[in-house]
């Protein structure tokens, strides 16, 4: 058994809302049409022919995309076989587009809640994400995926179901060589139908990958299903709801990959699949920030206290989360030479050394120096337990050991997570870390005493 698990994570990365009950409106359903049939026209004049077959008495090759007449054809036929409209869901390359930004920029992910969906014409933050998700959802359809799927449907129509089972054996074997590589894939799903619009946007982040049995081998994908989000549970025993996995068998094996032969989605065991196919990926600025961070630094003693909030601007919580502070100037701290500490360096070390009088004699070749202490900075202060809410501020401490010149903080948000992927493995649950945007915040602590 071979197990394998990349950094992402549908329950940190990816939403809290389904891909269902959109409302979209038509000038929407109009510009995804538009992208899609765009997508083909120009994927099909660079493309060599897909098959010698008449369809609609016009031959569907590339070659013959310069014809009028053939564009037309192909947009009707578009139209006429995608069922796409207002009441219907349509983000799920958007979902996952988004979702892998968030992942890929490392920060926090403005996962939503359960059941509400961002409008257009709601919260300004729900607008923001609402338009991050149609314009990564047309940026995965220029990409390929829009193509994907339509010329998954032209193959099905004439050469057969077959055929597509033996393109997706191949891919599969690409998949497990991205999670070896510790690198989650968007893919395309496809049903048993001629709807190019039926087919749906997983990302793929691990694996099991069981030992061949004869001429098959089984390989269970795990997968974010923008249909069934990773939510927290009551009632189950890992806290969370189940992962969706994806079950594939393989003619052939990973090393001589023929056909898939059977392809099942857990979460949505209803759909009849016949084929997989791995869409293309480019990373993009990631969806709007969630924090809004502020600090404020105050001398106690020696000590430099430095109060550190998190406001949530995004549309879900936020949280649990991790406060980080560092010095940016490190200064000597205050004390006499005798209360310095000692070390020992070779002899040789420059700009001259001091022999102390006291003491046991350093080794041969080295001398004992005195040097002064710099600051020790307590930079992490967990609050694993708070949670943020949409519009709400949480506070933290980050302790400074005297006063150095500039401190530095920023906030980490640590979720801690366990796929079924390492409780299978018998390994702990993970950590899954992820930074505000920017660099943090920069405090200077008051002067204390003469300047």
């Amino acid at each position: 058994m071979e197990y394998l698990l990349t950094g992402f994570s549908p329950a940190v990365d990816a939403f809290a809302f389904t891909n269902e009950n959109w409302s979209i409106d038509e000038d929407e359903v109009t510009v995804i049409l538009d992208v899609a049939m765009k997508a083909a026209v120009a994927s099909l004049a660079i493309r060599p022919p897909l098959v010698d077959a008449v369809l609609d008495t016009l031959l569907f090759a590339g070659p013959f995309i310069a014809i009028p007449e053939v564009r037309e054809k192909l947009v009707k036929w578009i139209a006429d076989n995608g069922g796409l409209d207002a009441t219907r869901p349509a983000f799920c390359c958007g979902m996952c587009f988004c979702a892998l930004d968030a992942y890929t920029a490392r920060v926090p992910s403005p996962r939503g809640v359960a059941g509400r969906q961002p409008t257009r014409h709601g919260l300004p933050q729900e607008a923001a994400l609402r338009k991050q998700l149609l314009d990564r959802h047309l940026d995965a359809w220029k990409s390929g995926a829009a193509w994907n799927a339509i010329e998954t449907k032209i193959i099905q129509r004439f050469q057969g179901v077959d055929a597509i089972r033996r393109r997706s054996a191949r891919e599969v074997a690409r998949l497990v060589t991205s999670l070896r590589n510790n690198v989650p894939v968007p893919v395309l799903i496809h049903q048993d139908d001629s709807d190019p619009f039926s087919s749906h946007c997983l990302v793929v982040y691990g694996a099991l990958v069981h030992p061949p049995v004869g001429d098959a081998q089984d390989i269970e994908f795990f997968v974010y299903n923008p249909n069934a989000p990773v939510l927290k549970s009551t009632t189950s025993v890992t806290g969370w709801t189940e992962e969706s996995r994806l079950t594939v068998t393989l003619e052939g094996g990973l090393a001589a990959p023929r056909s898939v032969r059977a392809l099942n989605l857990s979460s949505d065991s209803q759909w009849t699949l016949i084929g997989v196919s791995i869409t293309p990926y480019a990373p993009a600025a990631p969806a709007p920030s969630v924090i809004e961070t502020s600090a404020k630094a105050v001398v106690s003693g020696r000590d430099v206290n430095v109060t550190f909030a998190i406001s949530n601007v995004g549309t879900g919580e936020i949280g649990p989360f991790v406060v980080g502070g560092r010095a940016t100037v490190v200064v000597p701290a205050p004390g006499t030479r005798e209360s310095w500490p000692q070390v020992t360096v070779p002899k040789s070390t420059p700009g001259g050394t001091r022999l102390e009088e006291n003491g046991p004699p350093p080794p041969p070749g080295r001398v004992i120096i005195r040097v002064p202490p710099t600051y020790v900075v307590k930079d992490r202060t967990e609050n694993l337990a708070q949670l943020v809410a949409p519009g709400t501020t949480a506070s933290a401490e980050v302790t400074f050991a005297s006063a150095p010149d500039v401190i530095r903080v920023s906030s980490v948000l640590g979720f801690k997570w366990r796929s079924q992927v390492d409780a299978l493995r018998g390994t702990a649950e993970r950590n899954y870390e992820r930074r505000a945007p920017g660099a943090g915040v920069v405090v200077r602590p008051p002067r204390v005493g003469p300047v």
